[in-house]
């Protein structure tokens, strides 16, 4: 078998959230906002898990905002970058999220918030997930899906100057939801299923928003991203097409982010029969009753 090609350059990804640890504070709103609505989603579930996984924790906020009930074995704070990781409380890993160093069934639950976007191997990050997981155990996941920043996606391909000879892609691309589901589903997971949440966030500019993207560690981490100086007419001419919000001619932007949330165990013998993935016909909440 083939391995896919690689899509993302790990060590980007590495450098840019490194980079993100030490803006933290004022940049890390949407990761505070999903970490919080991911967990909503886990206090819905009527028992405790003792061995917890952060998978792309961050700097370990998901532990601070934890029912105390969960992780009173081990919680595992996880990342690919040690710097991001040396926020976090003990015990830390810097792993490779496509080869978790855990033993099998090791697991009562793994989380993860906004991370798994940045995967070159989603079904194999998955499988990971699975492997490192007891019979009944938990994932819950969150992860930008297809329409994550579509609209400036489409201002900087129109932004390109018909007679370049180069179009280098400058947003990443995003899970479609149904892939997830299907995908969850192949792996082993049982009782899947897939919500979807959208965030609209307001800007000044696209060059707030880009500025903002740089300093949450989201910035364009593409193999096939331009390595090159780029132009600030491309920018300027981007910002005149993106869709500007109210009436006035310098009107604000809204940036659009859109979360799938997943859920799925593995399986059991006491567990009701899995559903199929459904999405958008059964929500988290009838999930986990």
């Amino acid at each position: 078998m083939t391995n896919p090609p690689e899509i993302f350059d790990r060590h980007a990804v590495k450098k840019n959230r490194s980079r993100a640890s030490r803006h933290k504070e004022s940049h890390d709103f949407l990761f505070e906002d999903v970490s919080h609505r991911l967990i909503e989603k886990l206090n819905m579930v009527k028992r405790s898990f003792p061995r917890v996984l952060d998978l792309g924790c961050r700097s370990g906020q998901t532990k601070t905002i934890i029912d105390s009930r969960h992780g009173q074995e081990s919680f595992i704070n996880c990342d690919i970058s040690a710097a991001m990781a040396e926020r976090a409380s003990a015990p830390q890993l810097v792993a490779n999220e496509e080869l978790l160093p855990l033993a099998d069934g090791c697991l009562d639950l793994v989380l993860s918030s906004l991370y798994l976007h940045w995967v070159n191997d989603l079904p194999r990050a998955l499988t990971e997930i699975f492997r490192c997981l007891r019979p009944d155990g938990l994932f819950l996941g969150a992860l930008l899906g297809g329409d994550t920043l579509s609209d400036l996606r489409k201002s900087l391909a129109g932004a390109v100057s018909s007679e370049a000879s180069e179009l280098f892609p400058r947003v990443s691309p995003f899970v479609p939801v149904r892939d997830l589901g299907d995908l969850m589903q192949r792996i082993g997971f049982t009782m899947i299923v897939v919500d979807v949440d959208h965030i609209t966030v307001d800007y000044p500019d696209t060059f707030s928003l880009m500025k903002d993207l740089r300093k949450m560690g989201e910035g364009n981490a593409l193999h096939a991203r331009c390595k090159h100086f780029t132009r600030r007419e491309l920018f300027t001419k981007a910002a005149t097409l993106y869709p500007k919000h109210g009436n006035k001619p310098s009107g604000r932007i809204r940036a659009k982010f859109e979360v799938l949330y997943s859920i799925g165990w593995a399986p059991h013998p006491r567990q009701q029969q899995a559903l199929r993935p459904g999405v958008g016909e059964s929500s988290l909440q009838e999930i986990l009753g």
